[in-house]
């Protein structure tokens, strides 16, 4: 498996407490925001993340986790986005961050949809883009495997120890079709002598 592939897959698999952390460490890493912090919650305003200083608000940030129907989440928060753009006069750009890879073609679709429905200038940062930065910027790859607790992982070699297991995979190796029968006393003397 690609670095790449293998970040996409833990980047999928993250919370929404975890993805928050590794997008903060993108503000502040990759689009150099040092004075972000994260107010995600039920009452943000969409506003996931925030400047300290609100004169300096370029961009409203947003992030999700959520994988299914995200088309009607990410239309309910360009819609917050909108809103805020015209009640409270901040930014017309909105960069969305979502844990998931879409296609390209869905991307320029999405962008589209922000721009002619809500009159947004949307940046979407997907789980494809992401991983890809992952492999540029050390920190964020050090951060999605820190968060994903990747290091703890081991691949269950006491698994490969199991007698049974053993067995099945000398049937495989030395069985066929006709067989079977034969095959799996075969391999459980093998097992048995060789043990």
């Amino acid at each position: 498996m690609s670095q790449s592939k293998l970040l996409r897959t833990l980047i999928q698999s993250l919370t929404d407490p975890e993805f928050d952390i590794v997008v903060d460490k993108y503000l502040k890493d990759v689009d150099d925001i040092k004075n972000v912090y994260n107010c995600n919650g039920q009452y943000n305003s969409s506003l996931d993340y925030r400047i300290s200083n609100a004169s300096e608000i370029e961009v409203q940030y947003q992030a999700t986790t959520k994988e299914t129907d995200f088309l009607k989440k990410l239309k309910e928060d360009l819609g917050k986005a909108q809103n805020n753009a015209e009640k409270y006069d901040l930014p017309k750009r909105v960069k969305y961050f979502y844990s998931y890879p879409l296609s390209t073609r869905t991307v320029l679709e999405y962008k589209k949809l922000a721009k002619t429905e809500f009159d947004l200038i949307l940046d979407l940062i997907d789980g494809n883009t992401l991983s890809e930065i992952a492999t540029i910027y050390d920190t964020i790859r050090v951060k999605i495997l820190e968060v994903s607790d990747f290091e703890k992982f081991h691949g269950g070699s006491d698994f490969f120890e199991s007698t049974k297991v053993k067995a099945f995979y000398d049937l495989m190796s030395i069985g066929s079709t006709t067989d079977i029968k034969f095959n799996i006393v075969k391999s459980f003397v093998i097992n048995y002598l060789y043990k």
